[in-house]
C-alpha cells in the first residue's frame, strides 16, 4: 500500500511539474511567435498606409515619402522576422523556383552595381529612385516576407481588404481635391498631383482595384448575401468598382483600359470554361469589357472632355525603338556591359551617351531621361544579358504557376485569392514592361506577386519547407551566424536609411532658405549638413553653385581690397573643392562637369591663371560623356569668346549647330561674335543665301533675324521674326526680339501683345514683366534693364 501511495504521490508531483513545464512552453512559444506577429502587423500597416502616405513637411516628394515608408516598414519587419527565426531555431519557406530566380536577380543587380563605375549611385542613389540595387533588394525582401506571412486565407483577406479600404481613402482625397480645390497644405498643388505619384499611376492602381473587385464579386456575389452584413459588403464592392472606373475615365490613360479589358476578357473566358451553362453570358465582366472597349475607342472624345476639366496630362518617355537601340549599343559596349549592363540607376548616362541626334531637333533635346520606355526594359539595359535572363525566367515561372492554378476549385475563398492575385500580378507586371511605374505601383506589384505565391502554397501547388538548425550543431552555428549577420546588416541599413533621408530633409531646407529667403549662409549650412550625412554628388554640386553666387556677391560689395581678396580666395577654394568632389563621387554625371567648368569659366575675367584651360578640360570631358549634346560645345565657345579667341569660339559653335540646327543660344552667341567683328553685311549675305535653300529652317531664320537686329535693320528683321513665329508660335526668344522690333518700328500695341504671349509661356520671367510694365507706361521697353540683350552671352529667355 505504501508503494502504491508513493507511486500516486510521485505521479501527482510529476503531473504537476509537467503542467508547469507545458505552461512555460506555451509562454515561450507565444514569446517566439510574438516577433512574427509584429512583422505581420507591420505588413498590414504597409498595405493600409502606402496608398495615401505622404510626409507633409521637409519638402519630401510623394516618391520620397513612399520610399521612406517602404524602406522603414520592410526593414523593421525583416529585423523582427529574423529575431523570430533565431528564437524558433527554424525557418519556413516555399519550395519555389521563382524565389531562387528572385535571389539571382538580387545578386546580379549587386554585381552590376559593383562594376558600374558609380557604385554608390547604383547601390543607393539619392533615396527615391526605383532602379537602384537597394530598391530591388527591398522589393525582393517584401515579396519573400509576403509569402511567409499570408499563407492563410484569413490573413490574405485582411491584407487585400486593407488595400481596398485604403483605395477608398485615396479616392475621397482626390475627389476633395478635384471638387473643392483643397490642396492639403500644398501636397496636391495641382489637380493632376496625386497621393500615389504620377497621374498614370493613379489610373493603374484603380484599374487593379477594379479588376480585383470584379473577381471578388463574381466568386462571392451571391454568397455575400448569406453572410452577416453581406449586403453591405456587396454594396461596398460595387461602390469601389464604380469609383475605380470613374478614376480610369478621368485619368484617360488608354493603356490602363487596354490591359484592364484584356485581363477581364481572360477572366470572362475562364468563367465560361470553368462553369459552362451555370453562367449567364450577360454578366458583370462582360458588361465591363464592353465599357472598356467603348472608352478605348472614344479616347479622343473623352480626352477633350477631360482636358476641358483641367485633367489632361502628357507623359514623355523614350520610344520602344530608341530604348531598344540604346539597349543594343549598351550591350555592345564591352564585355562587362554585355553581361552586367551599365549598372543599376545609370540609364541617364546611357541615354546621354547613345541618344539619337534627331532628338536634338525636338523640345526634349536637353531632357535627361531616367528610364526607357518601361521599367523592365530599363533594367535590361542596366543589368545586361544576365539581368534580362533572370527577369524573364522569374516572370516565366510566375506565368507557369498561373496556368497551373487555373484548375483549382476546392475552396472558394482560396480560389478567389489565388485567381485575383494571379490576374492582379499579371496586370501589374504588364505595366512594368510598357510603362515606368512609380514606387507605389512597383511595391504593389511585388506584394501581390508574393500573395499569389503564398496562395499557391495554401492551395497545394507549392510545397512549404521547414529548415531547423537548432539540433544541428555545426550547420546550426553557421546558419545562426549568417542570420545574426543579416540582422546586424538590417539594423545598419536602418541607420543608413535615417542618414540618407535626413540628408534629403536638410537639402530641401537649404533649397527653401535660398529660393524663398535668399539666405546664402543658412542655405550653405543645410547643404553642408546634407553632404555630411550622405555623400551625394548633387549636394556638393549645389554647394559649388552656391559658391559661385557668393563669389559674385563678394565682387559686387565695396570691401577693402585685402578683405575682398581673402574672402574671394577662401570661397573660390571651397567652391572648386566642392565641384571637384561632385565629379569624384560621380564622374559620369554630366551636370557635375558642367558645374566644374562654370566655376573656372566665371573667374576667367579675373585673369586667374589656368582658369581657361581648366574650364575647357571640364567641358571636353562633358562632351565625351554626352557626344550628341550641343551644350558642351556652346560652353567651350563661351570660354573662348571671353578669352578673345573668336575663331576657336566660332569652331565650337559650328560643332554645336551641326548637332542642333535651331540651337538658339549658339545662334545668339554667333551673332554677337559676328557683330563684334564688324562683319554683319557679309554675314547677312551668306545667311540670306542659306535661307534660299532652307526657307523654313528656324535656325537659319533666327540667325538672319539676329543679324538684321544687330545691324539695326529693323524693317528687314520684322518679317523674318514674324516668319519664325508662324512656324513655331512657342519660340519665346523670337517673340522677344519681334516685340523689340515692333517697338523700334513705332508699334507699341503689337510689341505688348508679343511680350504678353511670352509671359504666358514663361510666367516666372521677371524681365518680361518689367518690359511689359515699361511698355504700358509708355517708356522704352528695356528701360532699367541691363545689359541689353545684344550685349549678353546668352539669349534673354531660357528655352
Amino acid at each position: 500500500m505504501e508503494d502504491i501511495n508513493i507511486k500516486k504521490e510521485t505521479f501527482g508531483v510529476t503531473k504537476e511539474v509537467d503542467s508547469q513545464e507545458i505552461s512555460k512552453d506555451k509562454i515561450q512559444t507565444k514569446k517566439k511567435h510574438h516577433w512574427e506577429k509584429i512583422s505581420y502587423y507591420l505588413f498590414l500597416a504597409l498595405a493600409f498606409l502606402l496608398p495615401f502616405w505622404v510626409i507633409p513637411f521637409g519638402g519630401f516628394s510623394v516618391a520620397a515619402s513612399k520610399a521612406v515608408l517602404v524602406y522603414v516598414l520592410v526593414l523593421v519587419s525583416a529585423i523582427f522576422y529574423l529575431i523570430h527565426v533565431l528564437s524558433e531555431g527554424k525557418i519556413s519557406y516555399l519550395k519555389s523556383i521563382a524565389l531562387y530566380a528572385l535571389g539571382g536577380i538580387v545578386l546580379i543587380s549587386f554585381f552590376s552595381a559593383l562594376f558600374s563605375g558609380s557604385f554608390l549611385h547604383s547601390l543607393f542613389g539619392a533615396g527615391s529612385e526605383v532602379g537602384t540595387f537597394s530598391f530591388i533588394f527591398i522589393l525582393s525582401i517584401a515579396l519573400f516576407l509576403t509569402t511567409v506571412f499570408f499563407r492563410e486565407e484569413k490573413r490574405a483577406l485582411s491584407f487585400s481588404f486593407l488595400f481596398i479600404v485604403s483605395s477608398f481613402i485615396v479616392f475621397i482625397c482626390q475627389l476633395i481635391r478635384f471638387v473643392f480645390d483643397v490642396d492639403f497644405g500644398g501636397i496636391l498643388a495641382s489637380k493632376t498631383n496625386t497621393l500615389l505619384g504620377s497621374w498614370a499611376d493613379l489610373s493603374v492602381f484603380f484599374g487593379f482595384i477594379g479588376l480585383v473587385s470584379i473577381i471578388v464579386l463574381e466568386f462571392f456575389g451571391e454568397k455575400l448575401n448569406y453572410l452577416k452584413s453581406g449586403f453591405k459588403w456587396r454594396l461596398f464592392l460595387y461602390l469601389i468598382l464604380f469609383f475605380s472606373l470613374l478614376v480610369m475615365v478621368i485619368t484617360n490613360f488608354v493603356t490602363t483600359w487596354i490591359v484592364f479589358g484584356f485581363l477581364l476578357l481572360v477572366f470572362f473566358v475562364y468563367l465560361f470554361s470553368a462553369f459552362g451553362k451555370k453562367r449567364n453570358f450577360i454578366s458583370l465582366p462582360f458588361l465591363i469589357i464592353l465599357l472598356s472597349v467603348f472608352f478605348i475607342l472614344a479616347r479622343p472624345l473623352t480626352g477633350e472632355l477631360v482636358a476641358s476639366m483641367g485633367f489632361d496630362v502628357v507623359e514623355i518617355r523614350p520610344s520602344w525603338g530608341v530604348t531598344l537601340d540604346i539597349t543594343k549599343q549598351t550591350l555592345n559596349d564591352g564585355a562587362k556591359n554585355l553581361f552586367l549592363g551599365s549598372g543599376p540607376n545609370t540609364f541617364t548616362y546611357q541615354w546621354l551617351k547613345f541618344k539619337p541626334v534627331d532628338i536634338n531637333q525636338t523640345m526634349f533635346w536637353a531632357v535627361g531621361f531616367q528610364s526607357g520606355v518601361g521599367f523592365l526594359p530599363t533594367l535590361f539595359i542596366t543589368t545586361g544579358l544576365l539581368g534580362i535572363f533572370a527577369w524573364l525566367f522569374f516572370l516565366g515561372i510566375i506565368f507557369y504557376y498561373g496556368i497551373k492554378a487555373v484548375g483549382y476549385s476546392e475552396n472558394d475563398i482560396v480560389k478567389s485569392l489565388l485567381f485575383g492575385s494571379f490576374l492582379g500580378s499579371a496586370y501589374l507586371w504588364i505595366f512594368t514592361f510598357i510603362y515606368n511605374p512609380g514606387i507605389f505601383v512597383l511595391i504593389l506589384t511585388f506584394l501581390v506577386t508574393g500573395l499569389f505565391l503564398a496562395m499557391l502554397a495554401k492551395s497545394g501547388y507549392l510545397q512549404t519547407r521547414e529548415f531547423s538548425f537548432i539540433d544541428k550543431t555545426s550547420f546550426g552555428f553557421v546558419f545562426s551566424l549568417v542570420a545574426v549577420l543579416m540582422l546586424i546588416i538590417s539594423i545598419s541599413g536602418f541607420y543608413m536609411l535615417f542618414q540618407k533621408y535626413w540628408a534629403i530633409y536638410s537639402y530641401n531646407k537649404g533649397l527653401m532658405a535660398f529660393n524663398i529667403g535668399g539666405d546664402l549662409e543658412k542655405a550653405e549650412g543645410y547643404f553642408v549638413k546634407a553632404a555630411r550625412f550622405d555623400k551625394q554628388d548633387r549636394y556638393y554640386r549645389s554647394l559649388a553653385e552656391l559658391g559661385m553666387v557668393k563669389i559674385a556677391v563678394i565682387l559686387k560689395q565695396q570691401l577693402p581690397k585685402e578683405e575682398a581678396k581673402t574672402q574671394f580666395q577662401n570661397v573660390l577654394a571651397d567652391t572648386v573643392q566642392n565641384a571637384q568632389t561632385a565629379v569624384d563621387l560621380n564622374p559620369t554625371g554630366l551636370s557635375n562637369w558642367f558645374v566644374l567648368g562654370q566655376v573656372y569659366e566665371n573667374i576667367i575675367p579675373l585673369k586667374v591663371q589656368g582658369s581657361r584651360e581648366a574650364a575647357l578640360e571640364a567641358y571636353s570631358r562633358a562632351s565625351k560623356i554626352a557626344p550628341t549634346d550641343p551644350r558642351p560645345f556652346l560652353l567651350s565657345a563661351r570660354v573662348e569668346a571671353q578669352s578673345g579667341k573668336n575663331e576657336e569660339a566660332r569652331a565650337y559653335l559650328i560643332s554645336a549647330l551641326e548637332l542642333k540646327r535651331n540651337y538658339t543660344a549658339a545662334l545668339f552667341l554667333l551673332s554677337k561674335i559676328t557683330a563684334q567683328e564688324g562683319d554683319l553685311k557679309n554675314a547677312i549675305a551668306q545667311t540670306e543665301a542659306a535661307r534660299l535653300t532652307a526657307p523654313n529652317d528656324i535656325g537659319v531664320l533666327f540667325q538672319l533675324g539676329m543679324f538684321y537686329y544687330q545691324d539695326k535693320d529693323y524693317g528687314n528683321a520684322q518679317p523674318v521674326f514674324e516668319k519664325i513665329i508662324s512656324l513655331n508660335p512657342n519660340y519665346s526668344n523670337a517673340r522677344y526680339f519681334l516685340g523689340l522690333v515692333y517697338e523700334k518700328n513705332g508699334n507699341d500695341p503689337a510689341a505688348i501683345k508679343q511680350f504678353e504671349a511670352i509671359q504666358e509661356l514663361n510666367p516666372d520671367n521677371t524681365e518680361v514683366k518689367k518690359i511689359l510694365s515699361n511698355l504700358r507706361a509708355g517708356k522704352y521697353a528695356l528701360s532699367n534693364i541691363d545689359p541689353e540683350p545684344e550685349d549678353r552671352e546668352e539669349p534673354p529667355i531660357e528655352e
